[in-house]
């Protein structure tokens, strides 16, 4: 594993008089970034310490590439007590209304994510434009697992957490989003040749992956059942095919999505499964509105009004 590999590993050992687990991860995070902090230019470090009584022996490994790719299939070795990333990026306003005058959008800091074997996270974020820190530590920290409003952080916790051998928050939702988007690709893509300018609602809808299901049951009845009726009946096939269901049939590569989610299916569990899944694909309000002008009015009347049904219509989508 590439994190052994390095000859650059530095290692220090500090003493932290705690109270408990929390704190120490959190002391320790903020003395490993501070440390870190004056050298605007380090590549990103992974971090990583053993504890012993009132001392911490601390591993530093400066990384080549972007911390979860060095972290994807990574088991740390039992006697780590915490693993963690310190590295430079950018911040921006959550509020885009705010006048440019206020400053820029964007902006530098220095940023530290630990999370220690009992949960525990610390998060330390420095301000370089002011010097200002602001430090969260918390003795279990599930963070947003909406992939929309998800960030690198989002996806270093889970790494960080399955590195540890730990669970991460679970998917958001059920499989109909997933399969709702494995849809939209498919009907994009047949769109996209104009091959579906005139075509019929039936047409459309035979593309969702539920019909894969009820057409090899050659019951005819039962497909005109899931075509008139295709949110309930993906919402069933959803019922069936939970994320368990989808991530072991993936490990077993006949799954239905591929690529990096599949190659690691074995190491994640389900919520950070779901989640790169469904970070992978495009975004379904993007396809929907893409759509406006490549189906029969009705027809994309009509897909909006099933993905409303599931939840998944954004305001923003006409």
């Amino acid at each position: 594993m590439k994190i052994h590999a390095s000859s650059n590993r530095r290692t220090r050992r500090i003493r932290l008089e705690v109270a408990n687990d929390t704190d120490r991860l959190g002391r320790l995070t903020e003395a490993v970034e501070a440390a870190l902090a004056g050298d605007p230019d380090h590549p990103p470090t992974l971090v990583a310490a053993t504890a012993h009584a009132d001392t911490v022996e601390i591993r530093l490994k400066p990384l080549a590439s972007h911390p979860a790719i060095e972290l994807e299939g990574f088991v740390a070795p039992p006697s780590w007590w915490c693993l963690g990333v310190i590295s430079g990026g950018q911040a921006g306003r959550l509020d885009d209304s705010v006048p440019a005058e206020s400053g820029p959008s964007r902006y530098p800091v220095h940023l530290a994510h630990v999370v220690a074997r009992s949960g525990a996270t610390a998060r330390v974020l420095r301000d370089r434009r002011t010097g200002e820190v602001a430090a969260h530590i918390a003795a279990t920290e599930p963070h947003d697992p909406n992939p929309r409003h998800g960030t690198d952080a989002g996806v270093l916790d889970d790494y960080l957490r399955l590195a540890l051998r730990l669970p991460t928050p679970p998917p958001r939702r059920d499989t109909t989003e997933l399969f709702a988007a494995l849809w939209i690709h498919l009907v994009m893509n047949e769109a996209a040749l104009h091959r579906l300018l005139d075509a019929p609602w039936r047409r459309v809808a035979a593309l969702h992956p539920v019909l894969d299901v009820t057409g090899r049951l050659a019951e005819p009845d039962l497909v005109d059942w899931a075509v008139e009726h295709l949110a309930e009946a993906a919402e069933l096939l959803a019922r069936s095919h939970p994320w368990a269901r989808v991530r072991a049939t993936c490990q077993e590569g006949v799954g239905p999505v591929g690529g990096r989610a599949a190659e690691l299916a074995g190491w994640l569990d389900d919520g950070a499964f779901a989640r790169l899944v469904l970070a992978n694909l495009a975004p379904l309000e993007d396809l929907l509105a893409d759509l406006h002008h490549l189906l029969r009015p009705d027809v994309h009347a009509r897909l909006l009004d099933t993905f409303a049904t599931w939840g998944l219509l954004a305001p923003s989508v006409p």
